[in-house]
């Protein structure tokens, strides 16, 4: 190679070199950019701390996947309009065919609902503390053998079994937001057969001759009474006794602000207290009345440390 041939090799690989820098530079620019775009405002991001806990906590944190992804350091990763309106709407992202929204998708198996009905600032806030958590550190995990990708190859095989749906009734809506109703259980009164159904925002049904009927409502009974955050906080479960025709008890489970009341189920204080749980027992005056007619009384209180998983059935 001659000397010419060699300058101009060292020539073109410099060039290349520098403008590796200069693209670099310039994401990072960018990056930088639509960092500052985000609010460091101290009280954003507390508003943004307690709807993040109200809105989002029950799917995402920011030590491990969930339900969703983890969410530490996404700000540092995905531009924050991107975050905002996906917040809006995750659906019209995936019709969209945008990329990291389908592989969300493929990897969880379901799509966010969306949060169209959050204003603007609420949203802003909300990314304003995702900001403030960092990407969780990444562990290294040694297995003895390689996983199974597909441990068990058969298919399930299908049948000729019909099941046959009929519409009984309509639960009314609890929320001008979806969902419009939380249903969490549906049993039965044992001595009589007739059906109840409980909406997690605190509204207990009997059906009557296909219609609804509201027989009792604890989100008014109970004054710290919660069905947010997470997914299963509310009221969680109800029963009547066996002898109800006679004595009129019902039992019942409900969440509570951490901190409501003083714990039978407690842990170490250094330890946050998400929610407390209650179970209650209800003494009805005249159990044959189509709503509830009588007064409670505490029976037992937990402490939890999470609000995802609940005191249901």
């Amino acid at each position: 190679m001659s000397m010419r041939t060699r300058v101009k090799v060292h020539i073109l690989s410099l060039a290349v070199i520098i403008g590796l820098l200069l693209l670099s530079s310039a994401c990072e620019l960018k990056k930088a950019g639509e960092a500052a775009s985000i609010s460091t405002d101290s009280v954003t991001i507390d508003q943004g701390k307690s709807l993040f806990a109200l809105n989002c906590s029950g799917c995402h944190s920011f030590r491990q996947d969930g339900i969703g992804p983890q969410l530490g350091g996404l700000t540092r990763l995905i531009s924050p309009d991107w975050i905002h309106n996906f917040i809006k709407n995750p659906q019209a992202f995936i019709d969209a065919g945008d990329q990291r929204a389908h592989d969300l998708f493929d990897q969880y198996h379901t799509v966010m609902p969306g949060f169209a009905h959050l204003p603007d600032r609420d949203i802003e806030s909300i990314i304003a503390f995702l900001h403030t958590q960092k990407a969780a550190p990444i562990s290294k995990v040694s297995s003895i053998s390689e996983e199974l990708s597909n441990p068990i190859p058969d298919k399930i095989p299908l049948d000729d079994l019909v099941i046959d749906l009929k519409l009984i009734c309509q639960i009314p809506p609890s929320s001008d937001q979806m969902p419009r109703t939380r249903i969490a259980k549906l049993d039965q009164q044992p001595s009589s057969q007739q059906l109840f159904v409980v909406d997690l925002r605190g509204q207990l049904f009997s059906i009557d001759d296909t219609k609804p009927h509201l027989y009792l409502d604890i989100a008014r009974q109970q004054p710290n009474f919660i069905h947010q955050p997470g997914l299963a906080t509310g009221f969680g479960s109800f029963a009547f006794h066996p002898e109800w025709p006679e004595n009129g008890l019902l039992y019942t489970t409900h969440a509570e602000a951490g901190n409501s009341g003083k714990a039978d189920f407690a842990y170490a204080d250094s330890i946050p207290v998400e929610v407390q749980w209650v179970l209650s027992e209800w003494k009805s005056s005249q159990p044959e009345s189509p709503t509830f007619k009588g007064g409670s009384r505490e029976l037992m209180r937990i402490n939890m440390v999470t609000g995802i998983h609940g005191v249901q059935e």
